[in-house]
């Protein structure tokens, strides 16, 4: 959504303060930790991502930068629930061999 607001100079939404954080990979990261995953026997969750967290106003800023947008950013209230600090644990995939190369 912040890209496509961007790219469209309008307003980019962050709910609550914008100190939330998210740990984001991208995609062929997580495809090549999925298929490692499929070769061992043990069946458990794999928990992925690049293991650093941003806030969602980090993002947002980086993403207005990186689209040259004149887009504001625009704070509204926070929504119920939503989960303040999201970062991958890596410990296990690392041990399995994976680990993400593209940074955010």
């Amino acid at each position: 959504m912040f890209i496509r607001s961007a790219l469209a100079n309008k307003p980019l939404l962050i709910y609550g303060d914008g100190k939330q954080t998210r740990d984001y990979q991208y995609i062929t990261d997580a495809v090549d930790g999925y298929i490692k995953s499929m070769k061992f026997d043990k069946v458990t969750i794999v928990n992925t991502g690049y293991g650093e967290d941003q806030t969602i106003l980090e993002i947002a800023h980086t993403i207005i930068e990186l689209t040259k947008s004149n887009s504001v950013i625009t704070h509204v209230p926070a929504r119920n629930g939503e989960v303040r600090k999201l970062q991958a644990d890596m410990t296990y995939a690392k041990s399995l061999g994976i680990t993400p190369s593209i940074p955010f």
